[in-house]
């Protein structure tokens, strides 16, 4: 394997045959760990690099430490009329954050909450 990892699913059953280029098993890579958020267009002064924060409903109240690695260069949803700010503020843009902590806890599929950071004077909120 070219990762270290642990054995997701297993494709066969005893007495199969696998065909060529087929997958046998399917490995989860848990040394890199991340999460795909979706930040509405007036939220997106962000830049990659950008330490973040992850809250998931397993951990209530504990947050772990998250890196921005990626943001979308395109609108995933665009409303068909994008011409005032409240119509504006719908067009969402996906990001993914690496977790830098909580690799032993975590699990892939959990839900969970990415917190922007806020202007001053203001209050976070979730991104999911």
């Amino acid at each position: 394997s070219p990762v270290a990892g642990v054995v997701e699913a297993i494709e066969l059953q005893p007495g199969d045959l696998i065909p060529a280029g087929s997958p046998a098993l399917s490995l989860m890579d848990d040394s890199r760990l991340w999460v795909r958020a979706y930040v509405p267009e007036d939220r997106l002064g962000l830049r990659t690099g950008q330490p973040l924060q992850i809250a998931v409903d397993s951990f209530p109240g504990r947050l772990f430490a998250g890196e921005l690695t990626f943001i979308s260069r395109q609108a995933e949803f665009t409303p068909s009329n994008v011409q005032t700010p409240e119509e504006r503020v719908k067009q969402v843009f996906r990001i993914k954050v690496e977790l830098r902590e909580g690799l032993d806890v975590l699990r892939p599929g959990m839900a969970a909450d990415v917190w922007l950071s806020a202007p001053a004077g203001t209050t976070p909120a979730p991104v999911e």
